[in-house]
């Protein structure tokens, strides 16, 4: 310390907080002080110290933690043996104590102080005795700080103290307790039977931890369960993938207090569970704290890894904690993921949910406004709102005693950047209940959230002064549906009603007026009812397929109406911000009074295909003008991929080894090229990856795509209507193999890419680039490119009529198509093939140049515990290029 920082430091207390825990070199000699010096020896001293782990772990539901050191929860009981020179007797004076932290202090709550009365906070009781060695039985007090402790037994007599010897193997970890208050099973139990008994008490007053979860197999679920699913997508096309949380893995623990020392969080602030949540809700992003995560919404990713190719928490975690710089890359649901491990491993109850059409409201009026110029096309400067397609965040479960009663229960959590909350990028806790029922001014950020769930879409025309005009309000466009897990399986479940009351509903407008009398600003404008609704519909597509578009024109009105229609398509990112414009349709349309009309439009794959990048999503908005109105509407329509298909060989059985088969054909109508496979199975397989450098197109398939069952969430009272059921898919011709030998030559078809060593395709064009106009090329008769290939039938053909007359368009000529080129990162470190740690499965041998077959055994791991819900998950993750795919596999254990 220089003389002036001790010349300031006169006259006043001037330490630095301890905000660290993780440390494994702290002396504990300074707390203590110096022990007196010429005192008589005293016969009783600690021999041993025994933590009893492997009693204390089962009955305290941590024995999965990968870790050797004692995990236990707060606020229930413990035991431990200590050995001493002698046996004790009544006169004799023994304390535990334990530390956690730099500079440890009582006063703080950082040096706990076992003396066996009924004064302490942590309560301790001698069990048992039998000639030198004791069972104490030690329980934690339900507010008690959170994090590794450190460990020593002390004998007092007189003046003279005597401690066991700093001792790293009965340092203990502590956690938040779900179970708290529960049913305590009894300990002793276990423990070999002692005939000696000591006096002690029974009495123990148990207090509740705040976040103490009433229901079993909810505490199962959102405690325990180390395998997830998230879910993406449209609101009426929605996906789903696995995920890996992985809270039980080796280092994971270390990792969480690590994120909790890295925030400078001071080790006393560590009991309480809401500041633990906001420090976490922070760190998990790398916005301005050096957290843990760097989010990227762009299509470069060529310094990491790119957001769709992680497939769990477990290698973000280490690779943040051994080298305490942010990891690269992530968006909404890998910080949602991410942040269900932290959470969970410290026993704090949380799940992830997703929020379908979720409004990003700049200005906090309850309105997400959409900008239109005079001739009816968006105005992308002007238009400041966004609403993503999905948004992810995570609930936790706590009592909100800064909140009073009424606000308990499911709180709303966000570590992806979007706004900042005192000063930092973070959201929450905010109370579900304060969101369903308007208490917006309730910390922290429960504004923001409704918002999210609650706004108005509220499209406006400028004109050609720059005024602001709106013209039509959509209330249910916004929160449309929201998703999470259901308990103990993989399908969602829909909590909507949750979040908010049924539109229109006495509640719901009493919901809308209390937010208002807090200062929100809702859109009041008096709008003309509507003469003519439109409504977009469209069918499930795959990628590289054509989308047919029906447009339901709905006129209730006794009068015909014309109309001029322009319909407007843009590539998206997820977040609703646009990458790419496609082309513009203009037409018209009669519709006739109390009558509807359909237009059936086909937006081909040539025209969306070069301008994806990583984005799976396309956004149409249609805007109509009448001699008496304006109307827009806006349709999402997600491209689907196929998924992986995983299986497990025999039964799952515990500590018998599997083997796991991943099959894939290219089921994609252009080659895919520098193919990286993932693998990973939390608590049964390590991460593993693989390289393969080409899977060929495939020709038509010999049976249509089987197209999964239309996404139904368990039964809830949403008010929103399950989109109908796709129409059924007509069968396809079976066709030749051009290159089988047994067809020589056969007649040109479209439909059947020509065998060659290199099939262009949309992300891997030819050396010869197609026309930005897509005219044929002098190649195409024998060469036909994927660009300018008409595609196979749609597969699910619209029951509706197409419009009676030719429909004209004009196609911007696009920027020539490049790939994205390879780039290095941790996960994928070069081009060069790297010997496969994948064994090729005997079941399963390549069939054809577009099919890969790999393998992998699982073996399970040694600290493995069967969980309470009796499932566990392999997740892959497949990309190439910009194209990802997932799989996973669940296994039902079996003793």
């Amino acid at each position: 310390m220089s003389y002036q920082q001790t010349n300031q430091s006169t006259g006043r207390y001037c330490k630095p907080i301890p905000n660290s825990n993780i440390d494994e070199d702290v002396d504990d000699t300074s707390v203590f002080g110096p022990t007196p010096r010429g005192q008589p020896p005293y016969d009783l001293s600690v021999v041993d110290v025994d933590m009893c782990v492997s009693t204390n772990k089962p009955n305290h539901l941590t024995s999965s933690y990968y870790t050797d050191l004692l995990v236990v929860r707060r606020g229930q009981q413990w035991v431990m043996r200590v050995t001493f020179s002698r046996p004790l007797n009544r006169d004799d004076n023994i304390q535990v104590e334990f530390l956690i932290g730099r500079d440890p202090s009582a006063s703080k709550g950082s040096m706990v102080t076992v003396t066996f009365s009924y004064n302490d906070k942590w309560f301790g009781e001698i069990l048992e005795q039998h000639d030198t060695v004791v069972t104490l039985g030690i329980t934690p007090s339900a507010d008690a700080i959170v994090g590794k402790y450190r460990t020593y037994v002390k004998v007092v007599s007189g003046h003279s103290t005597v401690r066991s010897e700093k001792n790293p193997s009965t340092d203990l970890y502590l956690l938040f307790n779900a179970w708290c208050p529960g049913a305590h099973r009894p300990l002793l139990e276990e423990l070999p039977p002692l005939p000696g008994k000591f006096p002690h008490s029974h009495v123990c007053l148990y207090a509740d931890d705040v976040v103490f979860l009433p229901n079993d197999a909810e505490r199962g679920e959102y405690v325990l369960n180390d395998n997830g699913v998230i879910y993406m997508g449209a609101a009426d096309n929605v996906s789903q993938r696995a995920w890996m949380y992985g809270q039980f893995e080796q280092g994971i623990l270390d990792a969480c207090i690590y994120i909790m020392d890295s925030a400078k969080m001071p080790i006393w602030d560590r009991n309480k569970v809401l500041k633990v949540i906001r420090v976490g809700s922070a760190m998990v992003n790398a916005q301005d704290d050096n957290g843990v995560l760097v989010g990227n919404w762009s299509d470069d990713y060529s310094m990491g890894t790119a957001p769709m190719a992680w497939t769990g928490s477990v290698k973000i975690l280490l690779q943040y904690f051994s080298t305490g710089v942010p990891v690269c890359f992530a968006q909404c649901w890998v910080f949602a993921g991410v942040f269900n491990t932290f959470l969970r491993c410290l026993g704090i109850p949380a799940r992830v949910i997703t929020n379908f059409n979720s409004a990003h409201d700049n200005t906090g009026n309850l309105k997400t406004d959409l900008i239109f110029k005079p001739d009816g096309t968006p105005d992308r400067a002007e238009t400041r709102d966004s609403i993503w397609n999905y948004h992810c965040w995570n609930e936790v479960f706590m009592k909100r005693t800064d909140l009073g009663q009424g606000f308990e229960g499911w709180q709303v959590v966000d570590s992806t950047p979007q706004e900042t909350s005192d000063g930092y990028f973070r959201c929450g806790p905010a109370s579900i209940a304060a969101i369903k029922s308007g208490s917006v001014s309730h910390p922290f950020d429960t504004g923001f959230v409704f918002a999210e769930v609650n706004s108005d879409l509220v499209y406006h025309k400028k004109d050609k002064y720059g005024n602001l005009t709106p013209y039509s309000v959509d209330t249910t466009h916004i929160g449309k549906c929201i998703y999470t897990k259901s308990v103990g399986g993989t399908q969602p479940v829909d909590i909507t009603l949750n979040y908010k009351n049924p539109e229109g509903s006495p509640e719901d407008m009493r919901a809308m007026e209390r937010a208002e009398s807090y200062g929100i600003q809702r859109d009041h404008s008096d709008l003309s009812e509507q003469p003519v609704n439109v409504v977009i519909h469209s069918n499930e597509v795959y990628l590289g397929y054509n989308i047919e578009l029906d447009i339901e024109f709905h006129n209730p009105g006794g009068l015909e109406k014309m109309v001029n229609a322009l319909l407007s398509g843009s590539v998206v990112y997820y977040t609703g911000v646009i990458s790419n414009d496609l082309k513009e349709i203009k037409f018209t349309a009669t519709v006739a009074g109390n009558s509807m009309e359909h237009v059936r439009l086909t937006v081909k794959a040539d025209d969306y295909m070069p301008f994806l990048g990583s984005q799976l999503s396309l956004r149409f908005i249609l805007s109509i003008e009448s001699e008496d109105q304006s109307v827009s509407t806006m349709k999402v329509v997600n491209l689907k991929t196929k998924d992986l298909s995983l299986r497990l060989s025999g039964d799952a059985v515990i500590h018998r080894d599997m083997f796991v088969t991943l099959s894939f054909t290219n089921p994609y109508p252009f080659a895919l090229h520098n193919i990286f496979l993932f693998m990973e199975g939390s608590g049964v397989i390590d991460i593993k990856s693989s390289f393969y450098r080409y899977a060929a197109s495939t020709p038509p398939p010999l049976h249509p795509f089987t197209t999964p069952s239309p996404f139904t969430p368990s039964p809830s009272t949403h008010p929103h209507p399950s989109p109908p059921p796709p129409a059924p898919h007509s069968p396809l011709q079976t066709l030749p193999n051009p290159s089988h030998p047994s067809n020589p030559s056969p007649p040109f078809n479209p439909h059947i890419p020509s065998p060659h060593p290199f099939i262009p395709s949309p992300l891997h064009p030819s050396p010869f680039t197609p026309s930005p106009f897509l005219h044929p090329s002098p190649f195409t008769h024998t060469h036909p490119s994927p660009l300018s290939t008409p595609h196979p039938p749609p597969l699910h053909p619209s029951p509706f009529t197409p419009h009676p007359f030719t429909l004209t368009s004009t196609l911007t000529p696009p920027s020539p198509f490049t790939p994205s080129p390879f780039t290095p990162s941790p996960l994928h470190p070069s081009r060069t093939p790297s010997p496969l740690p994948f064994t090729p499965s005997p079941l399963h041998p390549p069939l054809h140049p577009s099919s890969i077959n790999v393998g992998a055994t699982v073996s399970w791991k040694e600290h493995f515990q069967p969980r309470l819900a009796g499932l566990r998950g392999i997740v892959a993750v497949m990309h190439s290029s910009n194209l990802y795919m997932h799989g996973y596999v669940i296994l039902n254990i079996k003793d």
